[in-house]
């Protein structure tokens, strides 16, 4: 896997929900929501979607952001250059 979702429209800054796994090596994206005690509860129930399709969850964080994709794969999360 070495592609990015992409999206039609740009995302919007807003909080969102990133998630890092380490199988398969990708960086997700979840929201936007309108504060970050709303993509807080969230978080839980995205971590146990992407555990009951066998990813391995290393990280995940609410942030004030404006992601460029909703899905970046292997080459772009961990070889940024």
């Amino acid at each position: 896997m070495h592609a990015t979702e992409t999206i039609a429209e740009p995302l919007e800054l807003a909080w969102w929900v990133e998630i890092i796994t380490v199988f398969p090596r990708c960086s997700y994206f979840f929201g936007p929501f309108t504060s970050a005690e709303e993509a807080d509860r969230s978080k839980a129930g995205y971590i146990e979607d992407l555990e009951r399709e066998g990813s391995q969850v290393m990280f995940a964080q609410v942030q004030w952001c404006q992601p460029q994709a909703l899905t970046i794969l292997e080459h772009q999360v961990f070889h940024k250059e």
